[in-house]
Formats: structure tokens, C-alpha cells, sequence
């Protein structure tokens, strides 16, 4: 795995939870009844300039976009990834088979900000180990999809398969299933390219 150069150690303040609701993005199922609670409110919008990454690259989305900030694809350090706004809700985790609570950016935020093709289909997603899964875009839209950066209000470190990984809202959604999405909760993800 090529995680020497994610050892550097991130701070942040704590998050603090405030309630209420996030923006759902134009053709999404999420409602004001969202199953999440918004921590952080997005300070980065949809057609906003996306900044170059100042602290460690930690994701880079490529592929059917229109916003760029590094030669044809998007780069971001947390900061920038946490300024798309956060939500949590708490999961079973099939992997450690224990009530978790994670917050991250909901994927269809962040696709809504790379400028996502509207003829897109598919995020394919690499991590640290070049483990890929292809997630259908329909997915993300129906269902809050997370990249989470926090599990239980601690930043995910990438000995414990960070420094981002993908959730699903298992238990909220009964067609969400172990057998078709416990392959797709993909640990320290690296990369996605929009196809």
C-alpha cells in the first residue's frame, strides 16, 4: 500500500453538530426528512472556483467534469474536501460489525461541485492499494451516498482505511443490501474519474 506519504498528521477542530438539513442536490430522493444530520453547512457551492490544494492531496476526481484546478482534474486537500459540508448518520458497519457514526461530504455534493457530466453513469473509485469499484451515479442520487472522513468524531487516519471511504445508509434504505453494496464501502480512497 502507498501509504507513506498520508502520514502526516492532519488537525481540525472538532466538528460540532447543529442540526437541520442539507441543500439535496437537483434530481435526488433526499427530502427535508434526510436520514442525516447536517454538521457543517457548505462554505464551497456547486460553479464555485474549487482552490488548489495547499495541505496533503488527499482525492483527485477526474474524467466527465467541468471543474478542474490541476491539469484537467480536480484535486483537494481535506480542508477543501470538508468545506463541501458535512453530514453524519449512524450505520451498522458490515466490516466492523458495530454501530458507527460517520460524517462526510454526500457523494452527490461532491459530484454536483466536480461539474459531473449529466450523461454520467458511474464514479469509479481507486484506493491506496488499487482496490477499484465502479459506484452507479443513480445510486448516489437516490440515497445519501457518504465519502466520510470521520468514524464516532475522529478523523480517520489511513491505518484504519482512511483518509476517506465510501458509505452506504445501511438499515435506512431496506433495499440496500450486504450481498450487492458491502463490496462497495471502499476504504482510503485515492481516485475517481466520472464516467
Amino acid at each position: 500500500m502507498k501509504a507513506g506519504r498520508w502520514l502526516a498528521v492532519i488537525v481540525i477542530p472538532a466538528l460540532a453538530a447543529c442540526g437541520g438539513t442539507a441543500r439535496a442536490p437537483e434530481g435526488t430522493a433526499i427530502a427535508e426528512d434526510a436520514p442525516y444530520e447536517v454538521v457543517s453547512e457548505a462554505a464551497l457551492e456547486p460553479g464555485a472556483l474549487v482552490p488548489e490544494p495547499v495541505g496533503e492531496e488527499i482525492l483527485t476526481i477526474s474524467g466527465e467534469i467541468g471543474t478542474t484546478n490541476d491539469r484537467g482534474r480536480l484535486a483537494f486537500d481535506m480542508a477543501t474536501l470538508e468545506s463541501l459540508g458535512l453530514v453524519s448518520y449512524d450505520v451498522e458497519d458490515p466490516w466492523d460489525q458495530k454501530e458507527v457514526t460517520y460524517t462526510g461530504v454526500l457523494m452527490s455534493e461532491l459530484l454536483a461541485v466536480a461539474g459531473a457530466a449529466s450523461d454520467a453513469r458511474s464514479v469509479r473509485i481507486v484506493a491506496l492499494d488499487d482496490y477499484r469499484v465502479s459506484i452507479p451515479i443513480d445510486e448516489i442520487h437516490r440515497w445519501p451516498v457518504l465519502l466520510a472522513t470521520r468514524a464516532d468524531g475522529e478523523v480517520i487516519g489511513v491505518e484504519s482505511g482512511g483518509p476517506s471511504r465510501i458509505i452506504y445508509p445501511y438499515g435506512t434504505f431496506p433495499e440496500i443490501d450486504g450481498v450487492t453494496h458491502d463490496d462497495l464501502w471502499i476504504w482510503s480512497v485515492e481516485r475517481m474519474t466520472i464516467r
